[in-house]
């Protein structure tokens, strides 16, 4: 919030100092504290010492992680940014045992901070303790070194890292803040998604967190020759050997925070239309994650957390929209490339998939549907796969998310009302989880009062008619509840097993104004004969050596 409308402070004593934030009517928030630290290429290590000042002033968000701003201009701190911002419930003190959620933010791992996310609703109407974080992205959080690899150290995965600080952090210190310290759920969202979904295979991971939830992320990581190869990319752009650096690391070490930035040749036409030199993923390193994340999965090697994940009916669309036009020849080619070649497969796939009646047609947006179908089977099999690990066994459930917002077609800020030809994209379910309208690419800064610098025209008009606000509140309740227990009501969201379900998350218009909204549970995520075809697909592709399509994602 701007503090030049704050109505009032309140204060939290912790063990490392007091903290102050902002008091409103219906919630408390601290924004931008200090959990952790850490050196360029190294581990992040939680907060341990007191803060300087006491009482902390928590009224305004903390700095992002450097990163992108646009094509030609930096963004954020690389040494100050391991902040979090918590929300609350008015009125909540220490000992409310209040659910805790710590959000993790999107951005193809590249970009992107906590500051757009604010969870005041989520937290005030679902009872629970609401945090988010900033971590490292880009180089900063997944370069990976072959020198640090041959010393037997873990590489490439600073950001995960950060993400284990920020629990530690929280385990020692929520309490203060009303918060259960022995119920840590993480959710996330695009990438921030897949990292999440991470922390049910990473070893060091056990005991820091009982529940994750992922909203389009996948089981997903790359390996060590890849994420290695992507550094040499960034080496090559630095110049390292014609400066005559004897180590990649000594040469990326000595650049400038700046320099690491420009050197990805990071150039977008949208946030969600970006092109570069470089692309980052955690990284199977072999010491914090030590095989492929299915595989891990598969053998029963995964912590004993709840887990919750799904994705958008329509999510990959978002990402191939603007790739246009498609021709009908090139589409067929599409689908057979997606099926490696194989006749029978590619077949399958077309009479799932058929072309367009005219064939001179753009596809784009028919490829957007199987591109979307592939990712949702995806999910499922990873479901699978942790449904049969005894750890997880009886503690995975899946949803898919089959709406956007339609309250208004003023508020175009995203993630809010776009074109209906595009169903149900990547990120539209992020303002109904916040129990708000949230501004993923302008900030919540920007959109919060008219007249603020910065404020932007998209951000009028941003509210819930009442059936988006019941549905809101329906989604929060099922995440906030899945927090608490890790366990929801089984006839609204059923455990994943056998049989095979999920929970159709789409507002109930049938309902009585002021009844809470129910959702419906259904099979195989609605796709079940194309799933058939797309596991057959992932089969084709393990037994050939290839990476499963669980672990390639397009997540944002």
């Amino acid at each position: 919030m701007m503090a030049a409308f704050l109505l009032s402070h309140v204060d939290v004593r912790t063990a490392l100092g007091d903290v102050r934030g902002n008091a409103f009517p219906s919630f408390d928030e601290f924004l931008g504290i200090p959990y952790g630290s850490a050196k360029r290429f190294e581990p992040a290590t939680p907060r341990t010492e007191h803060f300087e000042k006491s009482p902390l002033d928590a009224t305004y968000f903390g700095p992002a992680c450097l990163q992108t701003l646009t094509n030609v201009t930096t963004y954020g701190s690389e040494y100050s940014c391991h902040v979090l911002n918590c929300w609350r419930p008015s009125g909540a003190t220490a000992g409310a045992d209040l659910p805790v959620l710590l959000f993790v933010p999107g951005g193809s791992n590249d970009f992107g901070e906590a500051e757009p996310y604010n969870a005041s609703a989520l937290a005030a109407a679902q009872h629970a303790l609401v945090c988010s974080i900033n971590y490292r992205v880009g180089p900063f959080g997944f370069v990976a070194f072959e020198e640090a690899h041959a010393a037997g150290e873990a590489t490439g995965n600073y950001a995960l890292s950060d993400i284990q600080a920020a629990l530690r952090f929280l385990r020692s210190h929520t309490t203060a803040f009303g918060g259960d310290a022995s119920r840590l759920t993480l959710f996330g969202q695009s990438s921030g998604g897949s990292l999440v979904l991470l922390h049910t295979v990473l070893p060091s991971s056990s005991g820091l967190v009982e529940g994750v939830l992922s909203q389009s992320g996948t089981l997903s990581a790359r390996s060590l020759a890849q994420s290695v190869n992507v550094t040499a990319t960034l080496a090559e752009r630095l110049n390292c050997t014609k400066y005559g650096f004897q180590s990649v690391r000594a040469c990326l070490l000595a650049a400038s925070g700046d320099d690491l930035v420009y050197a990805q040749g990071v150039h977008c036409v949208t946030p969600n239309a970006c092109s570069a030199a470089t692309s980052w993923s955690p990284t199977i390193d072999g010491v914090m994650l030590p095989d492929e994340p299915l595989t891990l999965a598969e053998s029963g090697k995964v912590n004993p957390v709840a887990v919750a994940l799904g994705a958008n009916t329509n999510d990959s669309y978002l990402f191939i929209m603007n790739t246009g036009p498609l021709s009908r020849t090139a589409y067929l080619a599409a689908l057979a490339a997606a099926a490696r070649g194989n006749a029978t497969l590619t077949s399958a796939l077309v009479a799932l998939y058929p072309p367009l009646a005219n064939r001179t047609a753009d596809h784009v947006a028919l490829m957007g549907w199987w591109s979307s179908d592939k990712m949702l089977c995806g999910l499922r099999r990873a479901a699978t796969a942790l449904a049969a690990a005894p750890p997880t066994a009886g503690q995975v459930r899946l949803y898919r998310f089959d709406h956007w917002f339609q309250s208004n077609r003023v508020c175009t800020a995203v993630s809010n009302y776009h074109e209906p030809s595009w169903g149900s994209v990547h990120q539209d379910e992020v303002s109904f989880v916040f129990g708000m309208p949230i501004f993923m690419n302008i900030g919540y800064s920007n959109c919060s009062v008219p007249g603020w610098p910065g404020f932007d025209k998209s951000c009028l008009g941003c509210h819930f008619n009442a059936t988006e606000a019941a549905f809101a509140r329906a989604v929060g309740r099922l995440w906030t509840s899945f927090a608490a227990s890790g366990d929801p009501s089984e006839a609204e969201w059923p455990r994943f097993g056998a049989a095979g379900r999920n929970v159709l998350l789409q507002p109930q218009l049938a309902v009585e104004p002021g009844t809470p909204q129910r959702m419906q549970p259904e099979y195989a995520l609605g796709r079940e004969p194309f799933c058939a075809v797309w596991d057959e697909v992932d089969a084709t592709e393990r037994a050939a050596g290839a990476p499963s399509a669980v672990a390639k994602s397009t997540a944002g």
